[in-house]
């Protein structure tokens, strides 16, 4: 017996023309956008190895997956429907050189991670926004949004031990979130340049969630992949791994 909230849910995907293929998984075909649905009773190692294997194999053939659980659909419907409808439609592009990146402090950070992030809130040591100056407000009338339109969270730095890269200073990027509508064109190079002038460092590592992200965007930046994790268990449910890549300062 189906229970309430994937009924909810297949009803809001059926409504954008996904196609129901299974009980787990949608197709849009328009887009080549696959949504797998996952209830809580579906945990286990085994299960969460064979979904990373399936979702990595839908992407080497062009498809774009993404993974929804039923904690977060419960606890994060209207956040996750925003997503999933910005996958289907050009969402608005915003440039970086519009925009001002500053530092702001953890309580501020969180509160916009908790309501655009799936993973919601992070400790870090450094916290930037990407707001709208006030001499720029004009460019933004046409769609509502708050002055502050994204937000990144930083580690700390540490000096790498790894052989041939001993005494490189990296930090870990922990965080990064935009409002769902919108795409920052240029954000990353302005935020990596802020971080820079604080603190000096020679690259950037961060994990990227296999069950949301392809991190091809990264790459397309100057990230590499170091490698693929195994899934791990996090709250009594395994996630489906993450991409851990890295970028080099030049």
């Amino acid at each position: 017996m189906l229970n309430r909230n994937f009924i909810v849910f297949s009803e809001f995907l059926q409504k954008l023309d996904f196609k129901k293929e299974s009980d787990q998984r949608f197709l849009c075909l328009q887009v080549s956008l696959i949504v797998f649905y996952l209830p809580t009773s579906q945990n286990s190692n085994v299960h969460a190895k064979a979904l990373q294997k399936e979702v990595i194999e839908l992407r080497k053939k062009g498809f774009q997956v993404f993974v929804v659980r039923e904690k977060v659909w419960i606890n994060k419907e209207e956040l996750i429907k925003k997503m999933i409808q910005s996958k289907l439609q050009k969402r608005i592009a915003v440039f970086a050189r519009d925009l001002s990146v500053h530092q702001i402090n953890e309580q501020i950070a969180n509160n916009f991670l908790k309501k655009n992030h799936l993973l919601g809130a992070s400790r870090g040591r450094w916290y930037l926004a990407l707001s709208i100056p006030p001499h720029r407000s004009f460019r933004f009338q046409h769609y509502s949004a708050g002055d502050m339109l994204g937000i990144a969270v930083f580690g700390k730095n540490i000096k790498r031990k790894k052989e041939g890269f001993e005494g490189m200073q990296s930090i870990e990027w922990v965080r990064f979130s935009t409002i769902p509508e919108i795409r920052i064109v240029g954000g990353l190079g302005k935020v990596f340049e802020k971080l820079f002038q604080m603190e000096k460092y020679d690259d950037i590592m961060t994990y990227v969630d296999i069950e949301t992200n392809d991190s091809l965007g990264l790459q397309a930046f100057g990230f590499e992949v170091e490698e693929m994790t195994a899934p791990i268990l996090i709250e009594e449910e395994f996630n489906l791994g993450n991409y851990k890549l890295r970028y080099v300062r030049s």
